[in-house]
C-alpha cells in the first residue's frame, strides 16, 4: 500500500510538511505538482495526499489548475489534505473538497497547520522563537494526522467558512488571479543584484527570464515569493514594501531542494 504526496512549496514551508508526513507514515513519495510534465496523470497509489500553502483564504492556482485537469484520482483511493497557513485556512479545504466531488471523489480527511508568514507585503519574517513554536506545534499536529492517514480513518470534512465559501472566499479567489499579473510588475531589482539568476532557477513556473543579465518577471506569476525570498544578496524587492524587511525560508529546506524538485517527473 503506496502514499502519494502532492505538494507545492514556494519558500520550503510545505515542502519540509511533506517531508516529515512522509516520515511519519512510511511508504511514500512527495511530488511537485509543478514537476509533473505529463498533461494526465494516473498515480499507482491508493492513497494520495495534497498539501499546499494558503493564498488568499484559498489553494493556489497552480495546485487548483493541477486538480482539475491534470490528476486522474483512482478509483477508491483514500484522500487526504493538509494545508498550512499564516493566519486563517477559510476557504481553501472547502474548495477542495468541492472541486474533488466534482470529480466524483470524497476528501477523507483534511486539516491545517500554522506556518510562518512568507508573505512579505504583510510583513517581515517573525522572530526564531515564534518560528521554533510553530514548526513544533506542527510537527504536532502531523504526528496525529500520521495516524490517522496510517489506519485509513475518515471524518467528516466539515471547514470553517464552508458555509460562506460563495460569499467571500470566491470573491478573494477571484480578486487574487486578477492581481497575479499586475503584481507580478512590482518586483525589481536593486544594486546588489549580481546576476547569480538563482530567481530563475527557484521560480516553479519558470515565470522569470534573464535579459541584459538582470531577472524580468512574466505574466504566470503565482506569488509564492520564492525568487525575493531565497535571493541570496536580498535583491529583488516589491514596490510599496519596506526593503528593510526580513526575508524567511524554511531552515530545514534549501534551494537546491526546490531546483531539484522541479525536475523530479
Amino acid at each position: 500500500m503506496k502514499t502519494i504526496i502532492y505538494y507545492f512549496s514556494g519558500t520550503g514551508n510545505t515542502l519540509a510538511l511533506a517531508r516529515q508526513l512522509s516520515g511519519k507514515i512510511g511508504n511514500t513519495e512527495t511530488i511537485a505538482v509543478n514537476a509533473v510534465k505529463q498533461e494526465r496523470i494516473k498515480p499507482d497509489a491508493d492513497c494520495i495526499g495534497f498539501m499546499f500553502p494558503v493564498y488568499a483564504l484559498n489553494m493556489p492556482r497552480i495546485f487548483d489548475n493541477f486538480i482539475r485537469y491534470k490528476l486522474q484520482v483512482p478509483e477508491n483511493a483514500y484522500l487526504f489534505a493538509i494545508s498550512n497557513y499564516a493566519s486563517l485556512e477559510f476557504g481553501a479545504m472547502a474548495q477542495l473538497k468541492k472541486l474533488l466531488k466534482s470529480k466524483g471523489h470524497t476528501l477523507n480527511l483534511a486539516g491545517g497547520v500554522k506556518m510562518p508568514s512568507n508573505y512579505i507585503p504583510f510583513g517581515g519574517a517573525e522572530s526564531e522563537k515564534t518560528q521554533t513554536g510553530k514548526f513544533l506545534s506542527a510537527d504536532a499536529a502531523l504526528a496525529a494526522m500520521a495516524e490517522l492517514i496510517k489506519n485509513r480513518s475518515s471524518h467528516p470534512c466539515h471547514f470553517f467558512g464552508e458555509s460562506v465559501y460563495r460569499l467571500i472566499s470566491v470573491l478573494a479567489w477571484r480578486s487574487f488571479k486578477k492581481r497575479l499579473v499586475k503584481d507580478a510588475a512590482r518586483f525589481y531589482t536593486d544594486d546588489n543584484c549580481n546576476s547569480c539568476g538563482l530567481c530563475m532557477k527557484v521560480c516553479p513556473v519558470k515565470n522569470i527570464h534573464l535579459a541584459m543579465n538582470k531577472p524580468v518577471w512574466g505574466d504566470n506569476c503565482e506569488q509564492c515569493l520564492a525568487c525575493l525570498q531565497w535571493c541570496p544578496n536580498q535583491a529583488i524587492q516589491m514596490l510599496g514594501v519596506n526593503p528593510a524587511r526580513s526575508r524567511y525560508h524554511h531552515p530545514d529546506v534549501n534551494i537546491n531542494d526546490l531546483i531539484n524538485a522541479k525536475a523530479d517527473n
